[in-house]
């Protein structure tokens, strides 16, 4: 997995490539996730159109991720996502627990380069 990051405000913005598998990759996630709380964004996007596979254990950093932004006042928002992780979010039961949204609904940071 590959990815960008940008911070912008009260906004953080990761824009992930690839497919999130794997222990390296999903503590990559972790670490990331873990800047965006830190720096204190009220909004926390993740750019999703060129995720290509999320495995369970990138699934289960997502789910341990949102009581701390819930507590913290922080929404985490998922945009563009491909089929195949949009199966294994509603397979999961964690689609209804997140904001998931379409490409074009993106209004975060660098909202042209998207």
């Amino acid at each position: 997995m590959d990815f960008d990051k940008l911070m912008k405000s009260d906004q953080f913005l990761l824009r992930l490539r690839g497919a999130c598998l794997g222990d390296e990759n999903v503590s990559r996630l972790t670490t990331l996730l873990v800047e965006a709380a830190q720096c204190g964004a009220h909004r926390v996007w993740l750019d999703c159109r060129q995720l290509t596979h999320m495995d369970y254990r990138g699934l289960r950093v997502l789910l341990q991720f949102l009581p701390r932004f819930e507590a913290m006042g922080t929404t985490l928002l998922l945009c563009g996502l491909q089929p195949a992780v949009q199966e294994r979010l509603d397979a999961s039961g964690l689609a209804s627990l997140l904001t998931l949204l379409p490409a074009e609904a993106y209004n975060g940071p660098d909202q042209k380069g998207l």
